[in-house]
């Protein structure tokens, strides 16, 4: 059937959960004859913004008297799948049976982009410097991983779109699920070593291998660092990046994309388990007779006295304290904005205040005892006296622990002050997370109960817990010791 020269219209409809186009097409008369072309893209997980650019290349391409319906309809398919729109104002020629012809998959990323019609800049990205990426030892796993396997007829989704622009869509649809916090730590991993090596493969989502994850597992362990630090990474490393893949994978396998995720057929190597350096109640003594004066003087106090996350602590406002009832709620968290991060959420000084916490959990009410009440009630009208003095504008939001001028501490600044007062001190240097592990050790050793410290901590599972409160030390001393006495007394009974 050809086309004629008059200009077509055409409309985007859902139909199914996909995405469908509607064109107004002419046949050799001028009739108009509506015709359908399916993309085959889900509603959820893609851009719209995609579809409208298939569509003006549909409508451009059977705009010309030599318009083939059929042979539109494949390209636009197949660009739905690669997820890339080429310059559709070139003029397109159906391929001949030579150009199309393929007897297997490619093993370089040359052969790839021709079969897949990519970019050079998803195999080299030659604005980003990644030290990660070695090309000649990256080509030489490429050549000798198994090669990918031949598919008559694409029977699934993953069969054709290739890998690494799922993963793009994938980390770039994360960005509304999870924290920015969390998002940041994926889009690293994701950016700067998933996609980048796999990039060089080439290949769909059905050709990757739990033989090509190894590999890949393996040459991290080898890179070079990000940073550029001497050295190689460790295993937890190795850990983070697993956790990324696995998820997206995943995700993909539910969408069915794939048959399996053989992702989840890889074990990474074995996590280093990490000893935090937490302090005894004396230490904690000699820690706070210390921060007397210092700039993150309150915040310090309140994370050794709560066990809260630094976030946590900067997020407190004098409106969480509830006096008559001895009780302070956490709900509301300060934290660095990442790059990736919504600008729209970030203030001047590069922090997101939200009213939510790291998880549900984390969103508790705690006791609090009337030797510190009477500190927070000297704090609130410290601050309560400031605001009289410089007016509304000193900290109109409120917070707790704010600086003479009524802004917050910065939380870099919280953590570089840490680790001044423990020098100052003559303490060993720990992580500022650290004391969330000294209250939970101090806690378990005077009784509480884990089920209640796990409620206190915020943790959404009781082995989190046990990590933090340390019970494989001398802990366990004298439980054991009752239960030894009781089996005694009842063998001699």
């Amino acid at each position: 059937m050809n086309g004629c020269l008059k200009d077509l219209t055409g409309n985007i409809q859902t139909k199914r959960g996909k995405y469908v186009i509607n064109v107004n097409y002419h046949d050799e008369d001028g009739d108009r004859k509506p015709r359908q072309i399916s993309t085959g893209l889900t509603v959820k997980g893609y851009n719209k913004r995609l579809v409208e650019e298939l569509k003006d290349m549909a409508l451009h391409m059977l705009n010309n008297e030599n318009a083939d319906f059929e042979y539109v309809k494949q390209v636009v398919k197949k660009q739905a799948k690669s997820g890339d729109v080429p310059d559709f104002r070139k003029p397109y020629t159906k391929p001949t049976p030579e150009e199309t012809a393929t007897s297997a998959r490619p093993v370089t990323a040359e052969a790839g982009l021709v079969l897949y019609g990519g970019s050079m800049l998803d195999v080299v990205d030659t604005e980003k410097e990644n030290p990660f990426i070695i090309p000649e030892r990256v080509m030489e796993i490429v050549q000798t991983t198994p090669r990918p396997g031949i598919y008559p007829e694409s029977k699934m989704l993953g069969d054709t779109l290739p890998l690494v622009t799922y993963l793009r869509n994938w980390i770039k649809n994360e960005q509304h699920q999870v924290r920015h916090t969390t998002y940041d730590s994926y889009a690293l991993q994701m950016e700067m070593r998933i996609i980048p090596f796999f990039s060089f493969f080439c290949f769909a989502m059905s050709d990757l291998t739990h033989h090509h994850v190894k590999a890949f597992y393996n040459y991290i362990l080898e890179a070079p660092r990000l940073d550029g630090k001497p050295g190689k990474v460790s295993n937890t490393t190795v850990h983070r990046v697993h956790s990324v893949f696995l998820k997206a994978m995943n995700q993909a396998e539910e969408e069915e994309f794939i048959v399996k995720n053989p992702v989840a057929k890889v074990h990474p190597p074995r996590e280093e388990p990490y000893s935090p350096q937490y302090y005894s109640a004396q230490q904690i003594t000699i820690y706070l007779q210390n921060i007397a004066h210092d700039i993150a003087e309150d915040v310090l106090a309140m994370s050794f006295f709560f066990g809260t996350r630094r976030s946590e602590t900067l997020g407190i406002k004098e409106s969480a304290i509830d006096f008559d009832a001895k009780i302070i709620r956490i709900n509301h968290t300060v934290t660095i904005a990442s790059k990736r991060c919504d600008r729209s959420l970030v203030d001047e000084r590069g922090l997101v205040k939200a009213d939510k916490t790291k998880s549900q959990k984390s969103n508790r009410t705690l006791p609090v005892p009337d030797v510190f009440l009477n500190y927070l009630h000297r704090l609130v009208e410290r601050n309560r006296d400031l605001r009289k003095i410089y007016g509304p504008k000193w900290n109109p939001d409120g917070y707790l622990c704010v600086t003479p001028d009524g802004k917050l501490v910065h939380p870099n600044t919280v953590t570089r002050h840490y680790k001044i007062v423990a020098r100052k001190a003559g303490l060993p240097t720990n992580r500022l997370h650290d004391a969330r592990h000294s209250i939970a050790s101090l806690m378990i050793q005077n009784g509480v109960d884990i089920y209640v410290l796990k409620e206190y901590l915020g943790h959404a599972d009781i082995q989190t817990t046990t990590r933090y409160a340390h019970l494989k030390s001398n802990h366990l001393v004298e439980p054991a010791n009752k239960v030894q006495n009781l089996i005694s007394s009842g063998i001699t009974g």
